[in-house]
Parts: C-alpha cells; structure tokens; sequence
C-alpha cells in the first residue's frame, strides 16, 4: 500500500550531482551470479539512475564510494549533496567521504520524503518481474 499523503516535491536541482538520491533494494532472489539486493543511485538534477548489483547489503558502502570516485573523475565535478532513508551503513560511508558532502535523512517509515528514489526501485522491480515473466526464464536469472 502506498501512503497517501498530502506531499510537496522538494525543487529540482540547479545542476548535475547537487543532490543523489540512493537506496537499497532487497532481497530478492539470488541471480545466477549471487546478487540478492541492488543500489539504485539517482540524480536530482539529470534523472539519470545507476543500478549496481550487491551480493550482501554490506556491500553497498564500497560499490557507493567506487561509484562516486569514478563520476566524479569522469565529470571533473563534486557530489554536493546525497538523501537516503536511515541506513547506518549507508550514513556511515557519507561520513567517511571527505569531500564535506551534505548528507539528507528522511524520517523513519516515511519513504515519500525520499519519493523519487523510492519509484524508481519500485519502477526496477517491476520491469524485473515483467522481463522474467515474457521470457518464461527460471526466477534464477
């Protein structure tokens, strides 16, 4: 069920990587190659969206940091700003960058407040299920 809330949209962004919205999504069933949980990293200002397969949800702090070296060498420009639900691990590895990124928290058990990223997952999964049900594949893969 979806909260039905009176919400306001935060503004959009005035530029690429001013704010990155990520969450984890899982479990899930283990593919072929072990993954149960993704990361699902979107850009306020672009919308653009990196998924990035995690065996263990313990993963997503590393593939996080990766993540943001590798774009940040690409573009020559600084993630400013990230929102996430309340994921200690995840809050952790902000902390742990020292670039001096601003870090957002939603409020427990309000996922509206992280709306865009919370869609995004739900959009994922059911491409996922749809793309394994034409295909008639085992949920394995």
């Amino acid at each position: 069920m979806k909260n039905k809330i009176r919400k306001e949209l935060s503004p959009r962004k005035n530029y690429l990587f001013a704010l990155i919205q990520f969450d984890i999504a899982g479990p899930l069933f283990r593919s072929i190659r072990g993954n149960r949980y993704f990361l699902l990293i979107v850009n306020n200002w672009s919308n653009e969206k990196w998924f990035i397969p995690l065996k263990h949800k313990s993963d997503a702090p590393a593939e996080l940091a990766k993540w943001k070296m590798v774009v940040e060498l690409r573009t020559n420009l600084k993630v400013r700003a990230t929102r996430s639900d309340n994921a200690l691990e995840l809050i952790q590895a902000i902390e742990d960058w020292e670039s001096g990124v601003q870090h957002q928290t939603t409020t427990i058990a309000s996922s509206h407040q992280n709306g865009k990223i919370e869609r995004n997952i739900q959009t994922a999964e059911a491409n996922i299920r749809a793309m394994l049900t034409e295909s008639k594949m085992p949920i394995k893969f």
